[in-house]
Formats: C-alpha cells, sequence, structure tokens
C-alpha cells in the first residue's frame, strides 16, 4: 500500500523529482566544466581531467535530450516538443551512447 493516493500526486512527485535531477545535474556538471576548465581547481593527471570533462558532457547532454523533455512533458502533461526530438527521446539513440561512454571512461578512470 502507497501513500499516494491518486495519479494526480503521483505526477507531481515525478514533477518534482526531474526538476530535481534536472537543476542537480545542470549546476554539478557546469561546475565540474567550469572549475576544470577555467580555473584548473582539481590537480590530477591530465587524462584523468579529461575523462571527467567528458562524463561532465555526456551527463548533460542526457540532460538536454532526456531529462529536459521528460520533465517538460510532464510538467504540460502532453508532449510538446515535435515529432524529431520524440523519436531521438524515445529511441534512447543520444541516452544509449552517452550511458556507453561514460562506463567506459569510468573503467579508465580506474585503472589509472
Amino acid at each position: 500500500k502507497t501513500c499516494i493516493k491518486d495519479e494526480e500526486e503521483l505526477r507531481y512527485v515525478f514533477i518534482s523529482w526531474s526538476l530535481t535531477v534536472l537543476s542537480a545535474s545542470l549546476i554539478g556538471d557546469s561546475i565540474i566544466l567550469i572549475g576544470t576548465i577555467k580555473y584548473k581547481a582539481i590537480r590530477q593527471h591530465k587524462v584523468i581531467i579529461a575523462a571527467m570533462q567528458h562524463m561532465a558532457i555526456c551527463d548533460l547532454l542526457l540532460t538536454v535530450f532526456r531529462v529536459f523533455p521528460d520533465t517538460l512533458a510532464l510538467i504540460t502533461d502532453r508532449w510538446v516538443l515535435g515529432g524529431l526530438l520524440c523519436h531521438v527521446d524515445l529511441e534512447g539513440i543520444i541516452s544509449w551512447v552517452c550511458v556507453v561512454v561514460t562506463l567506459f571512461l569510468t573503467c579508465c578512470m580506474t585503472t589509472l
């Protein structure tokens, strides 16, 4: 038994969760990219820094092409971004590539 009684309450929970993920991803990845590119704030091997930057870029791509459209669709209660982005989002092409790249970069970082 759940504490959420109807679908509208569940939708608001998903909207809150999606907005939290969206803002945390945008803020966190931006901090990583600005800190490593502009300020050289992280002092590690160049390969590790490059892997971190590429992981942040992959995460931003996922945020823009997956989390943001889904959040917008939850808020408006319909798909408003057109057919092309619908196919990109539903087919998961960008999501699949970014997840695989992030997995390989994580493996790369752990072996250095």
